[in-house]
């Protein structure tokens, strides 16, 4: 359990640990909310994605047939189907629902990032081979998009026929889907480990960078604020959708929360035993979860403070 220090909100969190994985979970994200409710999917080191449902951290399924460790999972927005990356050089996308993998794909080296588009119609991905893929789910036709001078670290749904996607040597695109170009580019500060779309109507870019957060506006790219945390290589953030604070893991074992605006840290979430790769929050702002070297994935459950 863990209690806000030094905030002028009282807030009690209280962690389910969700055992299940062998190997550090190094990715964790949550679906769109959906009429069946909202759905966490992990990737890990194992080579065995699972699925669960956000609001218990109940297993559902686990997606198997990789031959390597899984670096990247996520749902489309209905979460009817899931798109993984490995390092087996597979980009595998799956049905939801049964497990059963529906479509695989290979890449040109290691996978370490995936995403679908808006639509549900392509599969964005990127890995060690530094080049941005774009697989059409109808034909089994792949694109080449982009490439960066550096291996690929994130590739996230941005909008409608927006797509973003970073490079380790902090080199960061908004990639048009009409024209298969970069709409925008935008340059921070190395090496750079994740972005992540979150903020007020997803329409914020969280950074991950060296010791900082930058956080910009996906509209036009504008820097809103960065934070300089102090914690050792910053691995994962995100932001709340009243975009007042941030989340942040590193390679320590707890995870931070600092206040956007004075960029002041309010509170350490601790419980994990071993590095904290990735955190993202619930759509509707009150719950998040966290992944790391423990094998375990950790929802962290909101309660009002007395």
């Amino acid at each position: 359990m863990a209690q806000s220090a030094g905030s002028t909100t009282s807030s009690v969190y209280n962690a389910v640990v969700c055992p299940g994985h062998i190997r550090p979970v190094v990715h964790v994200e949550y679906s769109r909310p959906t009429p069946d409710g909202v759905f966490v999917i992990s990737a890990c080191l194992d080579s065995k994605p699972m699925i669960r449902a956000a609001d218990t951290g109940d297993w559902i399924g686990t997606l198997e047939g990789h031959k390597g460790a899984v670096w990247s999972a996520s749902l489309d927005n209905s979460a009817l189907h899931a798109v993984t990356g490995s390092a087996d050089f597979g980009v595998r996308v799956w049905d939801a629902l049964t497990g059963e993998c529906m479509q695989e794909f290979t890449a040109p080296h290691i996978v370490k990032a995936v995403a679908f588009n808006a639509a549900g119609t392509c599969v964005y991905s990127g890995g060690l081979d530094k080049g941005v893929k774009r697989w059409d789910l109808s034909t089994g036709a792949s694109t080449d998009c982009h490439k960066f001078e550096q291996p690929v670290r994130a590739v996230v749904q941005a909008g409608d026929q927006t797509m973003v996607a970073a490079a380790a040597c902090g080199s960061v695109i908004l990639l048009d889907e009409r024209s298969n170009d970069a709409a925008a580019k935008i340059s921070l500060a190395g090496p750079l480990s994740n972005v992540r779309v979150g903020g007020s109507g997803r329409r914020r870019l969280v950074c991950s960078h060296e010791d900082s957060v930058t956080v910009l506006d996906l509209s036009n790219g504008t820097e809103i604020a960065t934070i300089k945390t102090g914690l050792p290589n910053v691995c994962s953030a995100a932001l709340f959708p009243d975009d007042k604070n941030v989340l942040v893991t590193c390679e320590n074992t707890s995870l931070h929360m600092f206040d956007l605006t004075s960029g002041k840290q309010e509170t350490v979430f601790k419980g994990h035993h071993g590095r904290l790769w990735d955190v993202d929050i619930h759509p509707d702002g009150k719950d998040f979860a966290t992944a790391a070297d423990d094998a375990t994935v950790r929802v962290w459950k909101h309660s009002p403070g007395t």
